[in-house]
């Protein structure tokens, strides 16, 4: 019973040693969270003039640097997409598609990064509903609308600024 008692007072003493953990170890953190919205190429280049022919996908990243979770709430997408023509909606990252009415809870946990990407300027849907539209050359802005619900981000605001893009033969 002694030996027992023995034992795990000696692995408790030595859990409790603080010396067993190194800097190392611990993220790094810089108490921020890195929003950035980009346009890229096929290639993962970041860009704002396109050729007509090429694709163009919205890259949304997200990499939490502070030292708590964040917590968020959405219906259907958390993000959705859209495209402006000329003062007009030219295409969103919904189109055709439907939309389940519940409510999603995600965690952003300190230190772990998310990726969003739409391939612009069509959907999945629009694919299955044959009715893909395709860039003309013009000038377009690329906005993201939050689809936040009870709190985003644990009430933390972020700013994700349009990006101004061109589209020329």
């Amino acid at each position: 019973m002694k030996l027992i008692v023995s034992l795990i007072t000696i692995l408790f003493l030595y859990g409790c040693n603080e010396d067993n953990i190194s800097n190392e170890e611990l993220p790094q953190l810089e108490n921020i969270l890195i929003v950035k919205f980009q346009l890229l190429d096929s290639t993962n280049v970041a860009k704002a003039v396109f050729h007509k022919s090429e694709k163009v996908f919205f890259d949304l990243y997200m990499r939490n640097e502070l030292y708590q979770d964040l917590s968020y709430s959405y219906t259907g997408y958390p993000f959705i997409y859209e495209i402006i023509h000329d003062d007009t909606l030219f295409a969103t990252s919904l189109d055709y598609c439907a939309i389940e009415l519940m409510v999603y809870t995600e965690i952003l946990k300190s230190g772990s990064e998310k990726h969003d990407w739409w391939l612009a300027p069509n959907t999945h849907c629009r694919f299955m509903a044959d009715t893909e539209i395709a860039f003309y050359p013009g000038i377009y802005e690329a906005r993201i609308r939050k689809q936040s619900r009870s709190g985003y981000l644990n009430e933390i605001p972020i700013e994700i600024n349009p990006i101004t893009f061109e589209i020329i033969e």
